[in-house]
This record gives C-alpha cells, sequence and structure tokens, in this order.
C-alpha cells in the first residue's frame, strides 16, 4: 500500500478529492492546520497538525511517504507578498523536506493560468513550477483551468446557478478572453490517474475543458440551457480595474482582489492533448452538463 502525503485537502476540489482517494488502496496523510479538521475517525487518513509555512512543523511526517501530492495555495488576496511565500516558498520548503525524507514523487496542482503576466498568483505558481522541475524529484504538474460542479457558490458555478436572479448579466471586456471551463468529476479522474500511474514523470498536463468560450458565449449557452432571456451589460476593464482597486483600499474582503484581472485577461494554453493521449483524459463538454450531465 502506497503512502500519499496531501497538502490543501481542504480546498474545495481537495475536499472532493479526498474523499475519493480513501476508497483506494492509499495510506493516506494529510497536512492540516488545527481549525481545519475534516475525516475524523478514518483510519486510512492520519492527520498531522502542522504549517505549510514552516517545514519543522510536517517534516517528520515524510519518512516512509511514497508521494507527495500538493495542493496547497493562496488564490485570492491583496496581500501581494503572501502569493510568493505561500504558493513559491512554501513549496520549495516542501520539496528539501521530501528531498531529506527519500519522497521519490512529487504531484504538484498548478494553473492554466501560468504567466509573468498573469498577475502575482500567476507569478508566484511559475516560480513554485520552477522549484519542482529543478526538485530532481519525479515529478509531475496538473495545470487547472476553470473548475465548475463543486459547490454552485464561487466563480462560474455561482454564474451556472444563479443567472436567472441577476437583473442583467455583466459580460467582462470584449470577446478577446478566453476561459476553458472543465467539470470537477473529469479534473478528479486527471488527479488521480497521475497518482496511479507511478511511471508518469516529468510531465506537465493541462486540465481543461474541450472547448476555449469567451465570456459572452458561456453566458449564451447557460442562457439558452435555462431558456431564459437576460440583458447582457458590457463592463469595460477599465472599470474592474478600478472597482477592483478601491474595493482593496477599503476593505479586506477577498470577493475581488486586484490580482484577479491580470490573471483573467493572460494568454492561457488550451491544448489537453497530452492528457488525452496519456491520461485518457474525455473531458465534458458544457453544453452537455448544462443538460443534465453529473447532476442528481
Amino acid at each position: 500500500m502506497q503512502t500519499i502525503f496531501i497538502t490543501g485537502s481542504t480546498g474545495k476540489i481537495g475536499n472532493i478529492l479526498l474523499k475519493s482517494l480513501v476508497n483506494e488502496d492509499y495510506q493516506i496523510i494529510v497536512l492540516l492546520r488545527k481549525k481545519q479538521i475534516e475525516h475524523i475517525g478514518n483510519p486510512k487518513i492520519k492527520y498531522i497538525y502542522g504549517d505549510i509555512l514552516k517545514p519543522f512543523s510536517y517534516a517528520a511526517a515524510l519518512k516512509n511517504v511514497d508521494i507527495v501530492l500538493h495542493m496547497a495555495a493562496l488564490t485570492h488576496t491583496n496581500k501581494i507578498n503572501m502569493y510568493y511565500e505561500i504558493n513559491s516558498a512554501a513549496t520549495a520548503g516542501l520539496i528539501e523536506e521530501c528531498k531529506k525524507n527519500g519522497v521519490k514523487r512529487f504531484i504538484f496542482i498548478s494553473t492554466r493560468a501560468i504567466s509573468e503576466k498573469g498577475g502575482h498568483y500567476s507569478r508566484s505558481k511559475l516560480m513554485a513550477e520552477r522549484h519542482v522541475q529543478a526538485s530532481g524529484l519525479d515529478w509531475v504538474i496538473i495545470r487547472l483551468s476553470e473548475v465548475y460542479g463543486i459547490d454552485g457558490e464561487s466563480g462560474i458555478d455561482m454564474l451556472l446557478n444563479r443567472i436567472e436572479k441577476f437583473p442583467f448579466v455583466p459580460i467582462i471586456g470584449g470577446d478577446k478572453y478566453k476561459l476553458a471551463p472543465v467539470y470537477v468529476a473529469d479534473v478528479l479522474s486527471a488527479i488521480s490517474g497521475v497518482i496511479k500511474e507511478s511511471g508518469i514523470k516529468n510531465r506537465i498536463y493541462n486540465i481543461a475543458g474541450p472547448e476555449s468560450l469567451t465570456f459572452r458565449e458561456i453566458i449564451d449557452k447557460v442562457l439558452k440551457a435555462k431558456n431564459i432571456k437576460k440583458i447582457k451589460l458590457r463592463i469595460p476593464i477599465f472599470a474592474v480595474q478600478a472597482c477592483a482597486h478601491i474595493l482593496s483600499l477599503f476593505s479586506d474582503n477577498n470577493f475581488m482582489v486586484t490580482d484577479q484581472l491580470p490573471r483573467f485577461l493572460s494568454e492561457k494554453s488550451g491544448d489537453i492533448s497530452l492528457a488525452v493521449n496519456e491520461l485518457g483524459f474525455n473531458p465534458v463538454t458544457l453544453d452537455k452538463y448544462l443538460a443534465g450531465y453529473g447532476k442528481n
């Protein structure tokens, strides 16, 4: 039985993945902060309470670990330095502890918005990827696109589930900027596939939906599927920038952070061919999901 050490299991994707992995033939070690307690009582999960920024707090737990699945990340903050501390420096620290303890395999969950021009979040994840690639471990990087089908409360999920209640639908920017929404079950399948195939190493996989869509095209698909009509109001990029800047000055709320816009506008690869060919990745289309795929 292989042992997997997991960070970030209390995130929305990590929480669902953990529930799936406990049904497989693994011994699981989960790094948690004390205030985050999930799945207590499952004999296949061992909980380590520590801080991803303090390697000494979890280092001993890496002994005899076969795989590290590093999912922990900071995605929304106006405290710029925290992106680099949590996403980059903490990854480097984790890698060093893996090497000291003989861990061979390192799976890193990254983002498709990986770019020097994508804002501080994107740059911090790019720096983390470079640490992974230079580690000397058997590494795999999984770059996720915009994931939907999780909770209905954030991101594209909120749009899909609440569009009827909107007085109008905002269209941010023009039709130049594209997203590739990917269904959460397809994401879980891809990550599980990488974990199971021990021979996969030194690979970067884009895990995205099969279509690159503008925000307007996504809106149109949702409206058509729900058979409703809404006024579509185009909001210029500069207006969104100004709003995010003002909110950052007067509020600690991370509902909208200044870093989100460059992330949205940055160039992103839509090439999923490597995942298709090597992982059997076959993501569902947004149209199929909206028609009822995967819903109970």
